[in-house]
């Protein structure tokens, strides 16, 4: 795998502007209006330059041409992660959010894994939200998905800020899952104690519930979900840290109590209301000048260091034992500590491994993501010709978003079949 990105040599922002001057066809456009020199001798900042020179040695999967086009439209989209289990109502709420249709999927066959991958135009800033699925369950491979998130900073990391990240939790059940609490701990140690103040706990279904129910339910949110370690430490972290914020979904301005049963919008009669209720979050947290330099991800400044990505607090903390184990803020770190356990075993060597042993500098999954970078570019350079925002109006043309059409080959490669295909 290649070695991660540094957001803090990563390309200047752009912003949506009412026009583009001297259109371009698709991936060959030229270097965007800041750069005024040749493909030849134009020396992109940072990472930037290190992809292009990589780009030139993969022998055709990419082109430096297909460099300057993402630079020049995808170029300074905030990347914001949603993590939740299955079930949690992440679909629903991109879905929301976006106003892209996000009904079909594929398989595959090591289990369903249903990655969204979702641009959106908000207040003319450009997002890109990826679903990163949840961790814990039997059928899945939790180091696999990690991996996967590792190559998404990779290729993305040139181009993209990464905001923020949204931890989708369903209403609170009867007590804590395992899965549950694993994924908390893995976003703790992902992003360190620097970045919580950018992440958002976001609670759903809640109109799931009759009202005596929903009243339960909410106890339960006050009295066990909320004073859980591992949500406080993101929500209220000691030290000079500054806390993470709660979004309840459903309900205007994303406020709620035990009593606001009354005022839940309704998943079909207001899903525009809803919709323009997370646009207006987003906004709130991630956007704006204000919020262009966040802090760089705890598992990207461990990489930088040349700790192996396996090694790192996050893959630890997917391989750690909830019950045994615990995680501490110690300096800038969220690190998992078992003081009962012997020390975690090493991890297994992966392909990825393997691969850099060879001297090859890519993953396939890696040009995936490249591929998503592309189509995303495509995205928003038509958003910017028709000023396009992100809506959930069923009448009117939105920009074409068909990126699984565009990956399903090299991502899950020739076995793998469409879910609406397979039933």
């Amino acid at each position: 795998m290649a070695t991660p990105y540094d957001e803090d040599h990563s390309d200047d922002h752009y912003q949506l502007t009412d026009e583009e001057d001297g259109e371009h066809t698709s991936t060959t456009a030229t270097p965007n209006e800041e750069a005024n020199e040749s493909l030849d001798t134009w020396k992109p900042p940072g990472r930037l330059e290190w992809l292009l020179t990589l780009v030139t040695e993969a022998k055709g999967a990419a082109t430096k041409q297909v460099v300057y086009f993402i630079k020049k439209f995808f170029g300074g989209t905030k990347l914001i992660f949603v993590t939740g289990q299955t079930g949690a109502g992440k679909t629903t709420i991109l879905r929301e959010l976006t106003g892209l249709d996000l009904e079909v999927g594929w398989t595959m066959n090591s289990g369903t894994r249903n990655y969204r991958i979702c641009p959106a135009v908000i207040k003319k800033e450009q997002y890109l939200f990826i679903d990163t699925g949840g961790f814990g369950a039997a059928d899945m491979d939790d180091m696999e998905n990690f991996e996967d998130i590792l190559e998404c900073l990779n290729a993305l990391g040139p181009f993209v800020t990464v905001a923020g990240l949204l931890l989708v939790c369903q209403t609170p059940q009867a007590r804590h899952r395992s899965d549950d609490i694993k994924m908390i701990r893995w976003a703790q140690c992902l992003c360190g104690p620097a970045f919580f103040r950018n992440i958002t706990f976001v609670t759903s279904k809640w109109d799931e519930w009759s009202p005596k129910s929903f009243q339960n339910s909410w106890e339960r949110l006050e009295t066990q979900l909320l004073p859980h370690p591992d949500v406080s430490r993101i929500l209220a972290p000691q030290g000079r840290y500054h806390g993470g914020s709660i979004y309840h979904h459903g309900f205007p301005g994303g406020i709620g109590s035990a009593d606001s049963y009354d005022l839940l919008m309704d998943r079909n009669d207001d899903e525009e209301k809803r919709g323009d209720e997370l646009r207006k979050m987003i906004d709130e947290r991630y956007g704006g000048r204000q919020n262009s330099k966040p802090a760089k991800l705890q598992v990207v400044r461990e990489m930088d260091s040349n700790i192996p990505r396996l090694e790192t607090e996050a893959a630890k903390a997917l391989r750690a034992d909830v019950v045994g184990t615990n995680i501490y803020i110690h300096g800038d770190r969220a690190i998992v500590r078992a003081p009962t356990q012997p020390p975690l075993p090493p991890p297994p060597p992966s392909s990825d491994q393997e691969n850099n042993k060879n001297g090859k500098p890519f993953s396939d999954k890696f040009w995936g993501w490249f591929e998503v970078c592309r189509v995303a570019a495509e995205f928003f350079k038509e958003a910017r010709k028709r000023q396009y925002e992100s809506n959930n109006n069923t009448t009117g043309t939105k920009p074409v978003w068909s990126l699984w059409a565009s990956i399903k080959g090299w991502w899950w490669g020739e076995e793998s079949t469409r879910s609406s295909e397979s039933g």
